[in-house]
This record gives structure tokens, C-alpha cells and sequence, in this order.
């Protein structure tokens, strides 16, 4: 699974940076994004298509990754808790098993005793 990841991204990778070279020029096209409101008008440096690619993806991989992060804590959190109750269960049983023992051999006394 390993060498099939690592594939996967060796592959999406040649694929981006075939895309960028055949498309170099309009890469380079710059963009300005503004933002009007009532009070407040804001208007950001001029950049090239390529960096606003680059920050959205980088963007993307952080959130992505924090909401992994919580996800994969949120799962090792209710892993550790049924666990636990595996293990108070397990113990609940054995108990009954010791239990059942004496019991067991008080009937086959009282059988014995009523022949």
C-alpha cells in the first residue's frame, strides 16, 4: 500500500508540473482581488495566478491536516475508552466464571446427597 501511495503522488505530481510548464504564460497572469463593503475597502497586492494556486492548495493541506489531526485524537480518545470497558467487562466475566465454580459443585453435592 505504501509503494502505491508513494506512486499516486509521484504521478500527481509530474501531472501539476506538466500542467504548470504548458501553461506558463497564463500562470503568470496577475490577479488583484478586492473587497468593498459599506465602511471598508481593501484591495490586495497584484500576484500571479500561480502564487494564489500555490497559497489555496497550502491552505487547503493546513485545514485538511488540523481536521485530520482532531479526527484521528477524537478516535484514539473513544478507542482508549471502549478498551476500558473491554477490560471491565472481561473482568466482570471472569468473576461470574469463579463464581460459577463452588456453585457448580454445591448442586452435584445436593444431587449426590438426594441418590
Amino acid at each position: 500500500m505504501k509503494y502505491i501511495k508513494a506512486l499516486l503522488v509521484i504521478v500527481v505530481l509530474v501531472l501539476a508540473f506538466v500542467m504548470a510548464v504548458q501553461n506558463y504564460e497564463n500562470l503568470k497572469t496577475p490577479l488583484v482581488f478586492s473587497f468593498d463593503i459599506i465602511f471598508y475597502k481593501y484591495e490586495s497586492p497584484r500576484m500571479s495566478l500561480a502564487s494564489v494556486t500555490v497559497i489555496a492548495f497550502l491552505t487547503g493541506l493546513i485545514v485538511m491536516g488540523l481536521y485530520g489531526m482532531a479526527e484521528r485524537f477524537r478516535m484514539k480518545r473513544q478507542i482508549r475508552s471502549l478498551r476500558d470497558e473491554v477490560r471491565k467487562r472481561d473482568k466482570e466475566f471472569d468473576s461470574f466464571r469463579n463464581l460459577s465454580a463452588p456453585v457448580e459443585s454445591a448442586y452435584r453435592e445436593k444431587a449426590d446427597d438426594m441418590e
